[in-house]
Order: structure tokens, then sequence, then C-alpha cells
């Protein structure tokens, strides 16, 4: 039998799971002060600011994001909060009246969301090309029995990448074909060819 960890412990991990987006960002910036000083740093280049974003900031605000079968308050907190990165990196208050199309562009980066749509793809075509056997493609073809509950239905996973197929003019045949698929799914920055 294995010990139950404190009750305390089990707050704070929930907590922390729940606050993700904006806690564990910060915690990060905390942890190193190269970062911090980078981002935070008027003399450095937005280019510079753009690529940390990138590898830092935008990880931490998509951590298991191929996953979710996003709400609509989910995105909007999400992108809030991207948002408010962007502009604490840029110097900029709301006050300002900077768009944010500028702010994203003078760093060179894409909206969260776009990439989060371009992980929920890769994920979904990486399943949909393993063998019949495999564990995650036999749980994509089950059927849940039972009677529905009233009201309208819940947002399933699998609806989110349907409607992710559809803005990116993908079918269920393209995930085979996977230059095709990788090349109407990939969103690549503003300031580079590449990410």
């Amino acid at each position: 039998m294995t010990p139950t960890p404190p009750r305390r412990w089990c707050w704070k991990t929930a907590d922390a799971k729940l606050c993700s987006i904006g806690v564990i960002a910060v915690r990060r910036f905390d942890a190193d002060v190269s970062t911090k000083g980078v981002v935070c740093d008027r003399k450095m280049s937005p280019k510079l600011k753009g690529q940390k974003y990138k590898c830092i900031i935008r990880p931490v605000l998509q951590y298991g994001g191929e996953c979710w079968p996003a709400l609509g308050r989910h995105t909007q907190e999400i992108r809030v909060t991207e948002k408010k990165m962007l502009r604490w990196m840029s110097g900029v208050t709301r006050s300002d009246r900077i768009s944010n199309s500028f702010i994203r562009g003078s760093l060179g980066v894409r909206d969260v969301w776009e990439k989060l749509q371009e992980c929920h793809l890769r994920w979904y075509g990486h399943i949909m090309r393993r063998p019949r056997e495999y564990v995650g493609r036999r749980c994509m073809d089950m059927a849940v029995l039972g009677a529905k509950s009233c009201g309208c239905p819940r947002k399933r996973w699998l609806g989110v990448i349907k409607s992710d197929m559809r803005a990116n003019g993908l079918t269920g045949k393209d995930v085979e074909d996977r230059t095709k698929w990788r090349k109407f799914c990939r969103k690549a920055d503003t300031g580079n060819g590449r990410d």
C-alpha cells in the first residue's frame, strides 16, 4: 500500500495545474535570471525577445495542449495571458494604445491559439498514422454507451480537431500524406520562415 501524500501537497499541485498559465511562467522567469534580464530589458532587440518567448513562454502556455478540448473560456484565457506577456516584454501598457498585432509583428510571433491548432493537428495526424491495434487509435474509435444528457452536447476533442481541420482545409484522407498534412497544419511565425 502506497502512502498518500499530505493534503496540502495535493492542493499545491492542483493549484499549480489550475494556475499553470501564469504562475509557472513567472516561476520560470524567476528561476532563470538571464532570461528575466533579456525579457525585461528595453535595450534588447525585439527579435531576441521574440526568440525567448518562443523558447520559454509559449511552451508553458501550450503544455499538454494537443489533448485539450478547449472551450471558449480556455481560448480567451490563453490569449489574454499571451497578450499580457507580449506587452510586458515590449514594455508597452494598454494606455499606450498600441495594437496587439503590431506588438506580435515586432516580436515576430504568431497567435498562441494558431500554434495550439498546429499542436492539435500534429497529434491527431500522429495518432491516425499508427496501426489500428495501437491503444490510442482504438480509443479514438470507441463509442460511449448510454443515454445522452439533456441540453447541448459537451465539446469533445474530436470536435475541436474537426473544426481545426475545416479551418486549415484538410480532410480525414489527408492524414496518410504526411508532407501535405504538415504543409497545411504548420503555422510558421512571422519573423522567420520556420519555427
